[in-house]
């Protein structure tokens, strides 16, 4: 460990525990755009399962964290941020292990953020 830890949790805390990291990725990495209209996102059946701002550069309607079903996307955000980052997703939340400790969050940035705050703690300890 070493100090550059303490600059990623300030990093993050000011993130909102990783909400504007995933905004990030939708910008930066995927070109997504924020609109001022929210649109309505619909299943298969037409039923309405969430609104949103954010648009594809198609103009179609996404969620963010657009990471959600794209991993080499966020492997590549956390490649480029250069912190390494091992986690899974099951559809609906992040798993991240690190020392004995599975982390779980609903975004990429929450389960980076509490494992950062864990690390910070550790290293306090050695």
């Amino acid at each position: 460990m070493n100090g550059e830890l303490g600059e990623y949790a300030t990093q993050i805390d000011k993130m909102e525990g990783g909400k504007a990291l995933d905004e990030e990725v939708a910008k930066k990495l995927l070109g997504f755009k924020r609109s001022t209209i929210f649109r309505q996102i619909t299943d298969e059946q037409g039923n309405e399962v969430a609104k949103t701002n954010w648009l594809a550069e198609n103009g179609k309607p996404v969620l963010v964290p657009p990471v959600s079903h794209n991993v080499e996307m966020a492997t590549v955000l956390l490649e480029d941020l250069g912190y390494p980052l091992e986690f899974s997703f099951d559809g609906e939340k992040y798993y991240s292990e690190y020392s004995w400790n599975v982390f779980v969050g609903k975004t990429l940035g929450e389960v980076l953020a509490k494992r950062l705050l864990f690390e910070l703690e550790a290293e306090k300890h050695e």
